[in-house]
């Protein structure tokens, strides 16, 4: 990388740590307040930049390599870090909210219990998925 390739990873790192301090410490009132009617609150820009930053990775492994191989091999071993974390934040869900509703924002008429449920299912959705096109069942059906 060239000084000015490696200022722009640099800048990149500082808009991170800008971003981090402004969404540390807040209270409960601050992560909710919107500065203003339709306006975004402290927890949706995070859930937005949370969301974006897939995209943003998936790019970046591409980037990083022309192999599309290894840029998968990239891209499923950021995955697989967030999913543990996930993993570890399901086993601290307290038993007794496990099955009360009114717990997820969004999503009000679920239950942690049933969110656990839906992403199993839409992981072997996709497992399939994935396994369909690679051994290529679906090609038949694209050839008629």
């Amino acid at each position: 990388m060239t000084d000015r390739d490696r200022s722009e990873v640099a800048d990149l790192a500082r808009s991170t740590d800008e971003l981090l301090a402004a969404l540390t410490g807040l209270d409960a009132d601050g992560i909710a307040r919107r500065p203003a009617p339709g306006e975004w609150s402290a927890w949706d820009v995070a859930y937005h930049v949370a969301q974006i930053e897939v995209w943003y990775v998936a790019k970046l492994c591409e980037a990083a390599t022309a192999d599309r191989v290894e840029a998968l091999r990239l891209f499923v071993g950021v995955w697989q870090k967030a999913r543990t974390e996930g993993l570890a934040l399901a086993n601290r869900i307290p038993p007794e909210r496990l099955d009360r509703t009114g717990e997820l924002g969004g999503v009000p008429d679920w239950t942690p219990r049933q969110l656990l449920e839906r992403i199993a299912a839409h992981d072997r959705e996709h497992a399939a998925q994935v396994l369909d096109a690679a051994s290529g069942a679906d090609r038949e059906w694209m050839a008629r």
